[in-house]
């Protein structure tokens, strides 16, 4: 007969403590061989083997004392002869909890209450609760007598282990068994009957119109047509009149790419563009700083041109074509053309007085991608004097309404007309 104290938590350790009790039962048989079958026969002698094991590792260790366990290990006590009564059966374990309620249907026209859910199994019997600390091993009950010393002989064998002492008191009730698994959920109930459609909710109103999209690409151009027939040669006509002196040099000049100048609040960071006098290429952003532009290590400076012989300019033309949307509710941006000069020349360049052009119309409210705005300005009579440096210079300003930052893109183009 067996006794140990707690139960093997797992498998593995369960099987090697089994297979270790197994090992230590038959070598205690095997060990005490015929005396033990003739004790039994002849005077049921009742002993007690005592022994240490490690449910981690499944290793036990005979001892004579369960007091000599170490930290981490339990006893184990084998009678043999005579029988031993059972420790108390531990106590039920409790029933296991009813399961859930099905989750009651959608709710529709208040569908039908699902079923309850089925009754969870009563849960697994708990563990028979380990043997109480055996009563403190019963003070360990004492040790038998020693049995009588054999006659001095030829050593007569070991006199039999004494009778075990009396059992110690009925350890304490060994701790419930741990609440059975919760049982299965009970099945769903039936989905409710679906609701009526409610009423269509009125129309939203219409949101605001989007922004312009911006143009689309250029279509392709089209194949060149045939070469038409030559014709014959007409007949030589008449000298004409002699035309009349000519207006002077006519110069163009274009930003060649995207152009940038900006407004801030107040105006006395406004920022410029500068294109050439003739040609196509421009500079964004320019500070002026003190009624001057430096163009000083700057790329401005390879924009400057300079006037071959004295002129006179005649006339302005300027042109702006916008690339990004604005909203300028409130608020009235004028964009115009400059001539500035370098007599010296030294890169620093000021204003020509009266040597503007303003464009119309000006920008104001929503100004879509596309808006063009140009400018004509005759009647001019401003010298020129010879190898003056000079750029052109293209802004914008707030010039009525609420302040604004802002900054205008788009492309620029000018003309000059010098006499």
């Amino acid at each position: 007969m067996l006794h140990y104290g707690d139960s093997v938590p797992t498998s593995r350790p369960r099987a090697l403590v089994s297979l270790s009790l197994a090992t230590l039962a038959l070598a205690t048989v095997v060990g005490t061989g015929g005396t033990a079958v003739a004790a039994d026969s002849a005077t049921r002698d009742v002993r007690v083997i005592k022994a240490c094991f490690s449910v981690e590792t499944g290793q036990i260790r005979v001892v004579r004392k369960v007091t000599q366990c170490r930290p981490g290990e339990d006893h184990i006590r084998w009678v043999r002869g005579g029988e031993r009564p059972e420790g108390p059966r531990g106590p039920k374990g409790e029933t296991g909890a009813t399961g859930a309620t099905g989750p009651a249907g959608a709710t529709g026209a208040t569908g039908a209450t699902g079923a309850p859910g089925a009754t969870g199994a009563t849960g697994a019997t708990g563990t028979t609760g380990a043997n109480g600390a055996t009563g403190a091993t019963g003070a360990t009950g004492a040790d038998g007598a020693t049995g009588a010393t054999g006659a001095t002989g030829a050593t007569g064998a070991t006199g039999d282990i004494g009778p075990a002492g009396p059992a110690g008191p009925a350890g304490a009730t060994g701790a419930t068994g741990a609440a059975g698994a919760t049982g299965a959920a009970g099945a769903d109930g039936s989905v409710g009957a679906t609701g009526p459609t409610g009423a269509t909710g009125p129309a939203g109103d219409i949101g605001p119109s989007g922004a312009t999209g911006p143009a689309g690409p250029i279509g392709a151009t089209g194949p060149v047509g045939p070469t038409g027939a030559t014709g014959a040669a007409g007949a030589t006509g008449a000298t004409g009149p002699a035309g009349s002196p000519g207006t002077g040099a006519m110069l163009s000049s274009s930003s060649g790419q995207v152009a940038t100048t900006t407004t801030v609040l107040g105006g006395a960071g406004n920022t410029v563009a500068v294109l050439p006098l003739s040609g196509a290429g421009s500079v964004s952003n320019v500070s002026i700083v003190g009624g001057t532009i430096d163009a000083t290590n700057s790329p401005i400076a390879g924009l400057a041109q300079p006037i071959t012989n004295d002129h006179t300019l005649t006339s302005m033309d300027g042109y702006f074509t916008n690339t990004s949307a604005m909203s300028l509710v409130g608020s009235t941006l004028q964009l115009s053309v400059e001539l500035w000069t370098s007599p010296t020349p030294d890169n620093v360049f000021t204003a020509v007085p009266g040597a503007t052009c303003s464009l119309v119309p000006s920008f104001t409210g929503i100004v879509a991608i596309g808006t063009v705005s140009s400018c004509t300005s005759t009647g001019l009579n401003i010298p020129i004097s010879n190898q003056t440096q000079a750029i052109l210079v293209v802004r914008s300003d707030v010039v009525a309404g609420l302040d604004t930052s802002r900054d205008v893109n788009g492309y620029w183009s000018a003309g000059l007309t010098l006499g």
